[in-house]
């Protein structure tokens, strides 16, 4: 009996090892998925933060560098996605690594969702419309006022006041498209919409 279980207890003592033996941080940081690989079959977790950069987590260091294969390899692990780390992707323009995260959202409260449509709408980057689709099939609401640091907003709003950015290239497109959203969530027409939340509200901000 004490012979059957020694393989598997070398086994156990030999995949602790390998994964003790790989920097991991490095390994995303420089995109060395095959490492990363090797880390994942000998059993290390992916869950883990960044001692040197204080609420940075791994995911979030390959997020920061672009790695969209380690990234994927995390969502095969069921890596939990906190709203820092999505709302800095969105931010930052990685657009496929966002789309690839908001499959991971369970943990998210609704404040955060709209927090999130609100950030995309005020990049509006190239393909950002996809980003804003499926926030809002998560249950994102365009007409939600956003209170942050500076002054009151929402997503309608953020997507106008980008439209002539010449880097917001889809900044039209996701205006209209959470126009028509808000007027079947209001039951309401396009021009109240625009009124309501671009218009009127822009005046609101300047007396504030």
């Amino acid at each position: 009996m004490k012979k059957i279980l020694l393989i598997p207890l070398l086994l156990l003592i030999s995949l602790s090892s390998a994964s003790e033996s790989i920097d991991i941080f490095t390994s995303v940081y420089t995109g060395d998925s095959i490492s990363v690989k090797k880390y994942i079959q000998a059993g290390g977790s992916l869950d883990i933060p960044n001692k040197k950069i204080p609420g940075a987590s791994l995911l979030l260091t390959a997020i920061d560098n672009s790695r969209f294969e380690i990234v994927s390899l995390m969502m095969k692990e069921n890596v939990p996605v906190k709203f820092r780390e999505i709302s800095h992707s969105i931010g930052r323009g990685e657009k496929e690594i966002s789309l690839l995260l908001l499959s991971n959202t369970k943990s998210m409260t609704q404040k955060e969702k709209d927090q999130l449509l609100n950030i995309a709408a005020s990049g509006s980057y190239e393909g950002y419309i996809k980003i804003i689709e499926e926030l809002v099939k998560l249950g994102c609401n365009p007409t939600t006022i956003i209170y942050g640091e500076g002054l009151p907003n929402n997503s309608i709003n953020s997507s106008f006041r980008v439209i002539s950015n010449k880097y917001s290239k889809d900044a039209e497109i996701i205006f209209d498209y959470l126009v028509t959203v808000s007027q079947k969530i209001l039951k309401t027409d396009k021009e109240t919409i625009i009124k309501k939340y671009v218009t009127d509200f822009n005046k609101g901000a300047e007396v504030l």
